[in-house]
């Protein structure tokens, strides 16, 4: 959109205010008000100045741009406004710089990436924390759980949870109100959305789009389903493991390249299976970026996720698409979590898979259905030893990712370890229920 047809369109809805939203280091978003009237032509040029909202900004002004493809109009406040940022004085630590940066490397080789994502989530009605000197408690309140002393017609229960239909999904009209916001007011192509597997868990799929598109879209999604679920009087949260005993938080994601017109993945097939080898070389650096919390490392446990590449199965690690439709052969990862910043986990995928394709190692084969694989890495299963991989295993990293930004987020992840204990406790909730 234009940036003439955006101001006009601001003047013509009588907007109040301007919402300028800044996704920092950890991929949460950061929120500034800006006053419509002073909002022009300018304002696309010269940006904003802001305190630096990451942990490390340390009181340091930086100023934001607003990026004016992400214009949209709030569907649930009249009068306001909303923009996707960019960082303008140092663009070698922004996010959306970064993946911007990866898509035009792979383009320069005549690679167009495409990237979708299917993010799970819980909706609950109440969390109460209790929290004493030596111990903590803490409840999770689901309206489709089944409660003994108050028995429910309609409760869910892992197995018939999956795919469930109203009554017993009691989310339906959430996700319809939540999924007809991100077409109707943010431009976001939902393809589906469903009842996961679990009491309180759901899912929505998006469309495919280039790789910024795609992680813009991601944090749009999170930001309009926790409102949308206040609004609802329920709390909706992304951390990766919320409860032992349901399924943890999933953020698939899908990839495809193209040469212009042509799938490369369904057209060449040592393209595939060189992608996937790069991605087998540096699975535990990259799992720094997908899987980038302490409490990351209690889904894989927990949910006993393990390395394995399997054809039409979307609980697999890694699951092989089915060449059916050529435009359609799509990776798919299974091992990302909610709590990732699409911005670097989506670079962190792709320079990975393209680190494969200009060295043209193969770990893997896929010939008629059957997998040989040659090189099983072992995931990691803390976040220490997945910083520990980022450090030594950087270089592939490094056409995009500036040092300073390494350096930040090493330095950011390893006081998140510092902070955390080896259980699911009090400090995983203080710091992921939010995500």
């Amino acid at each position: 959109m234009e940036i003439d047809t955006i101001l006009g369109k601001i003047e013509e809805n009588k907007l109040r205010w301007i919402l300028l939203q800044y996704v920092s280091l950890e991929g949460t978003i950061h929120t500034v008000h800006v006053n419509a009237i002073q909002f022009n032509r300018e304002s696309f040029e010269r940006g904003y100045s802001i305190i630096d909202p990451s942990e490390f900004g340390n009181g340091k002004e930086i100023t934001i741009v607003p990026e004016p493809t992400t214009y949209s109009l709030l569907p649930w406040a009249e009068g306001i406004g909303r923009f996707i940022c960019y960082e303008k004085d140092n663009y070698s630590t922004d996010n959306r710089n970064i993946l911007n940066k990866c898509s035009d490397l792979l383009e320069k080789e005549e690679f167009i990436p495409y990237v979708g994502a299917s993010l799970d989530f819980m909706l609950l009605e109440n969390l109460n924390f209790s929290e004493m000197d030596r111990s903590f408690s803490f409840t999770a309140d689901s309206i489709e759980a089944n409660n003994p002393n108050s028995p429910q017609p309609y409760s869910i229960n892992d197995k018939n949870s999956l795919n469930a239909s109203a009554p017993e999904d009691k989310s339906e009209a959430i996700r319809l109100q939540i999924t007809d916001s991100l077409e109707q007011f943010f431009n976001v192509t939902v393809e589906k959305h469903y009842h996961a597997k679990g009491i309180a868990k759901n899912c929505i799929v998006l469309g495919h789009r280039k790789p910024l598109n795609m992680a813009d879209n991601v944090i749009t999604s999170k930001y309009a389903c926790k409102n949308i679920a206040i609004l609802n009087n329920k709390i909706c949260s992304f951390m990766p493991k919320i409860l032992k005993d349901v399924q943890g938080n999933t953020l698939r994601i899908t990839i495809s390249l193209f040469k212009k017109d042509t799938n490369i993945f369904a057209k060449n097939q040592e393209i595939l299976e060189y992608f996937i080898s790069g991605l087998i070389d540096h699975i535990k650096s990259v799992f720094a970026f997908t899987n980038p919390t302490v409490n990351s490392y209690k889904r894989i446990k927990f949910d006993k996720i393990s390395f394995n590449i399997q054809e039409r199965n979307k609980n697999a690690f890694i699951n092989l698409p089915t060449f059916y439709q050529d435009r359609e052969v799509r990776l798919e990862l299974n091992f990302p979590d909610t709590s990732a910043n699409p911005y670097n986990a989506i670079a962190a995928v792709l320079l990975a898979g393209f680190d494969g394709i200009k060295r043209k190692k193969r770990h893997m084969s896929f010939n008629k259905g059957k997998i040989e694989v040659n090189k099983e890495p072992e995931i990691p299963n803390t976040l220490n030893s997945a910083i520990e991989e980022l450090i030594n295993d950087n270089n592939y990293l490094k056409p995009v990712f500036s040092k300073e930004y390494l350096e930040y987020y090493v330095e950011y992840k390893s006081q998140e370890i510092k902070n955390s204990l080896n259980d699911i406790n009090n400090s995983d909730y203080k710091m992921y229920l939010k995500l």
